[in-house]
């Protein structure tokens, strides 16, 4: 498996609508970045023979909730591309320039509502000599893009030269995922040892 280095352009979604309060802000982020056409930089990993960690990624969707899923891995705010399947765990990796680094895994499960939209139609005529106004109202089919199912998790990690670490992301339903990190050590007999990471600070927003 190579590193995932190319970027990716989410689909093709105009407007959110459903979600109100706290989850407002967090549905119109993940929308308009996923949805709406917005890119991100690519994150491109350091050249061979410069000081680099490795960054592996293991992801699961664990509850099948309505509609189509997109989602979102970013490396100080730069794309990693990765389409995990809908159903069952995926991996992937990329590697990165040591010191502080912001892990960012997002999800988004949504539907594509149709709904008939009203507007106004003015319109000017001769009436005399002057020149009147008049206004009908119409209407026509339009799209909204209605989730279904959001969370992200943030993660700031101090990761050193050479060393391998692997994060943990599971979504497990509407504003509940999970994410750890693990730093990956050689143990016995050639077996590999998962040790917490130690040097981790909590995100609120990325």
């Amino acid at each position: 498996m190579s590193p995932a280095t190319n970027t990716a352009r989410a689909g093709e979604g105009k407007s959110a609508s459903g979600f109100g309060g706290p989850l407002w802000g967090l549905a119109l982020g993940l929308l308009g970045a996923a949805l709406g056409g917005c890119y991100y930089p690519l994150h491109v990993p350091p050249k061979p023979g410069l000081p680099a960690a490795t960054l592996k990624f293991r992801v699961d969707h664990v509850p099948r909730p309505t509609g189509a899923l997109k989602f979102l891995l970013l490396i100080d705010s730069k794309l990693v591309e990765h389409r995990p399947p809908r159903q069952g765990p995926s991996a992937t990796w990329t590697r990165v320039t040591p010191g502080w680094r912001v892990v960012s895994l997002r999800t988004m499960f949504y539907i594509t509502q149709a709904y008939l939209q009203t507007y106004t139609v003015y319109s000017s005529y001769k009436c005399g000599n002057a020149t009147c106004s008049r206004s009908q109202t119409q209407t026509r089919t339009a799209y909204r893009t209605v989730p279904t199912g959001v969370c992200r998790r943030p993660l700031m990690v101090y990761v050193r030269n050479g060393e391998t670490y692997l994060f943990s992301y599971s979504y497990l339903g509407h504003r509940s995922c999970h994410l750890t990190c693990h730093r990956q050590v050689h143990g016995q007999g050639g077996q590999f040892q998962l040790l917490p990471c130690a040097h981790v600070r909590a995100v609120r927003y990325d």
